[in-house]
C-alpha cells in the first residue's frame, strides 16, 4: 500500500509539472535526469516518466497519426511498385517537361546537374559524390525514389529561330535532362540528421536540384509538385523537407507552395560549422 501511494503521489508531482506546458500526447518529452533520480520515482514504470523538454519539435510524431511507412514487408509483397511507373508532365518556356523516375543511363547527367545545382551552396556536390548517390538511390526503391526531369522541345520550339531555339539540347539527342529531385519514405533512404529529424514515417523532401541555366523558369515548382503527387498517390498525408535559414528563394518557394515552419535551429549551430536550417510541412487535403 505504502509502495501505491508514492506512486501515485509521484504521478501528482509530474502531472503538475507537465500541466503548464500544454503539450499534445503526440511529443515525446524526458523529465531532467536529477529528478529521475529521486527514491520516490525509482519503482514508477519508465512510460510514467515524462516532462517538457522543449515545445516544439524536439519531438516525433506518434504512429497512430503519422502516414503509412515502407518496411521490408511492403518490398517482399511489391517488389516491382507503381512508384517506377510514375509520370508528369508540364510546359515549359522551352518545350514540355517530362519527370520520371532516373534510370541507370542517366545517372551521369543527373550528377552532373547535382554538381552545377549545388556548386554555389555550404553542401557543393562534387560530381563523384554525386554519382555514387544517384546510383545508390536507384537501388532505394520501394523506401526512396529519385526523380529526373527531362526538357523536350515542341514542334512549336523546334520551328522557331532554329537552331538556336533548341540549342540546349545535347547533339544527337532529342531531350535534356535539367532538374532533380530525391524522396525519402524511410529513414534508410535519408541522412540522420543532429536536430529538427522528420517523422520516420512521414515522406521527406531530401532535395531538388535545377541547372542553373534553366532557373527561373517554373522548373523547380514543377519539380516540388511532382513529388507531391507522387507521395500522395502513395498515401501519405504530410510531406517534410529542410531548407537552410538563408536560402530566401528556396524559402519563398515552399511557403508559397503551403508549406509551414515546424522549427528551426539557431545561428549559433554555425559554430559547429554546419548551416542552420528550418524543418517544414505540408499536409495535403
Amino acid at each position: 500500500m505504502a509502495l501505491q501511494r508514492q506512486i501515485v503521489e509521484a504521478k501528482a508531482t509530474i502531472g503538475a509539472i507537465i500541466a503548464p506546458c500544454r503539450l499534445p500526447m503526440r511529443y515525446k518529452i524526458t523529465l531532467p535526469k536529477p529528478f529521475l533520480d529521486q527514491p520516490i520515482l525509482q519503482n514508477i514504470p519508465k512510460s510514467l516518466k515524462y516532462a517538457a523538454k522543449r515545445r516544439k519539435i524536439t519531438a516525433t510524431v506518434s504512429a497512430a497519426q503519422s502516414s503509412p511507412s515502407v518496411d521490408d514487408s511492403d518490398i517482399a509483397k511489391d517488389p516491382t511498385s507503381s512508384i517506377h511507373s510514375f509520370k508528369w508532365e508540364g510546359p515549359s518556356a522551352n518545350g514540355k517537361l517530362i519527370i520520371a523516375p532516373l534510370e541507370a543511363h542517366e545517372v551521369g547527367a543527373a550528377s552532373v546537374v547535382l554538381t552545377r545545382a549545388f556548386a554555389t551552396s555550404p553542401q557543393g556536390v562534387p560530381i563523384e559524390d554525386g554519382r555514387q548517390y544517384c546510383e545508390k538511390m536507384l537501388t532505394m526503391s520501394p523506401k526512396g525514389i529519385f526523380l529526373v526531369g527531362r526538357l523536350h522541345p515542341t514542334k512549336t520550339t523546334a520551328a522557331t529561330t532554329a537552331p538556336s531555339a533548341v540549342s540546349w539540347l545535347p547533339e544527337g539527342k532529342t531531350s535534356r535532362l535539367i532538374a532533380t529531385a530525391s524522396i525519402s519514405f524511410h529513414p534508410d533512404s535519408r541522412e540522420t540528421f543532429q536536430t529538427l529529424q522528420p517523422p520516420d514515417n512521414d515522406a521527406y523532401l531530401c532535395n531538388i536540384a535545377v541547372d542553373p541555366k534553366f532557373r527561373r523558369q517554373g522548373i523547380a515548382r514543377q519539380m516540388l509538385a511532382s513529388c507531391e503527387t507522387l507521395a500522395a498517390q502513395r498515401g501519405y498525408k504530410r510531406f517534410y523537407l529542410h531548407v537552410r535559414l538563408g536560402d530566401v528563394s528556396a524559402r519563398s518557394l515552399y511557403e508559397t507552395s503551403g508549406y509551414v515552419v515546424v522549427d528551426e535551429e539557431s545561428f549559433l549551430v554555425k559554430l559547429t560549422g554546419r548551416t542552420p536550417v528550418c524543418l517544414m510541412v505540408k499536409e495535403f487535403l
